[in-house]
């Protein structure tokens, strides 16, 4: 597979980002900054966005919230999420009968192929569906 210059960030890079005490945050940090240095596109999605916005408010309070919205408009592009995506995400959901991924991950996979884009994650089955993940 031909390595991209795009990388879509899914909700447990963002977490592990955005949280000290998470056990990827060093990991997610130096990956980040690489992905900086590399000047690579940085994408995330509207369901992401949402999912990630959800978490950070629940676990660590609005503060951190507000300083993740307010961030994310100078770091990244946003594709949102459309029928079509929802479309293909549901249909390679229901094909596995819910194992594996939930709606947000599908959506983030047929974002992936969209763009042509690596994930950002620290969810290894995003490898077994045939996208290059980071880190490693």
């Amino acid at each position: 597979m031909q390595l991209t210059k795009r990388i879509v960030v899914d909700t447990l890079a963002f977490y592990a980002l955005i949280s000290s005490t998470d056990n990827f945050h060093t990991q997610a940090r130096l990956s980040y900054e690489r992905f900086l240095d590399w000047e690579w596109e940085i994408w995330t999605t509207s369901y992401v966005l949402l999912e990630t916005s959800d978490l950070i408010h629940i676990r660590l309070g609005f503060e951190p919230l507000e300083t993740f919205v307010e961030s994310i408009s100078r770091f990244m592009q946003i594709l949102w999420i459309e029928e079509s995506i929802v479309s293909e995400a549901w249909k390679r959901m229901v094909t596995r009968r819910g194992q594996e991924f939930d709606l947000t991950d599908w959506t983030t996979v047929v974002a992936a192929e969209k763009l042509g884009a690596s994930i950002f994650t620290f969810n290894k089955g995003f490898r077994n569906e045939g996208i290059r993940i980071f880190p490693r």
